[in-house]
């Protein structure tokens, strides 16, 4: 009988950056995180995000989240880049939605909204994880644990579970129809894999903030166009529309 510990661990953190609305101000909608394997690395990650942090904020006099918007409100880029290049050894993903290209009705209501931005972390989470499959950094024959923490501000409840369940459909089963030749396969092997998504509070969890300050680097890199910052060695970055 395997044991819990045997089971993979793939743990994920994910905020977004930008409005997704219509805007002469903003092209732009980003959602980007971070990919880790086995809670040992989770707690490497948390323990170096969180002394950089905290240094910074002692050096900044900061009080409270250090999130992207308060350094900017310092003007301190350097340590947006320092931030940034500590989390450079662990798996990252960033999808762009490049907004007055989606169709009108994507952003027609809030549920409009709401589903589109759900599609896009689906498929770009998916992606990802495709990309550890084919690099073995994830085995998809093993039982595993997904672990997926989104900010609290992302969706309403009844959509958060919605997506859970696509996740779940399209990850394990596959979608669509073989018989139309548009069947999406599964890509896990195995089907003894759970999924978790839970809301996460960025103020109490050091990962979400890094997630946080990655979102903000991506999107600034289109907005700005200025590509160099999307230089991270471990990042898969998914554009929508897709065509």
């Amino acid at each position: 009988m395997r044991v819990k510990n045997d089971r993979q661990q793939i743990i994920v953190f994910i905020d977004d950056s930008g409005v997704f609305a219509d805007s002469e101000a903003e092209r732009f909608f980003v959602y980007a995180g971070y990919v880790l394997i086995g809670n040992s690395q989770r707690l490497e990650a948390h323990n170096k995000y969180k002394t950089l942090s905290e240094n910074i904020k002692a050096s900044l006099g900061h009080r409270g989240e250090l999130k992207a918007a308060a350094l900017s409100k310092y003007k301190a880029n350097k340590y947006k880049n320092s931030l940034v290049k500590v989390m450079g050894d662990y798996e990252s993903f960033a999808c762009v939605v490049d907004i007055p290209r989606i169709a009108s009705a994507t952003k027609g209501t809030k549920l409009d909204k709401y589903r589109y931005k759900d599609f896009c972390i689906k498929v770009s989470l998916k992606r990802k994880l495709e990309d550890m499959i084919k690099r073995h950094v994830i085995d998809p024959t093993q039982p595993a644990d997904l672990k997926i923490y989104i900010d609290e501000q992302h969706t309403a409840t009844n959509g958060f579970y919605d997506l859970q369940e696509s996740i779940v459909k399209e990850y394990l089963h596959g979608m669509g129809s073989k018989m139309f030749g548009n069947h999406h396969p599964p890509i896990f092997i195995t089907k003894d894999v759970s999924v978790s998504l839970k809301y996460c509070d960025s103020s109490k969890n050091y990962l979400m903030q890094a997630a946080d300050l990655l979102a903000n680097r991506i999107h600034g890199s289109y907005q700005m166009v200025l590509p160099k910052l999307r230089d991270i060695k471990k990042i898969t970055i998914i554009k929508f529309p897709t065509a």
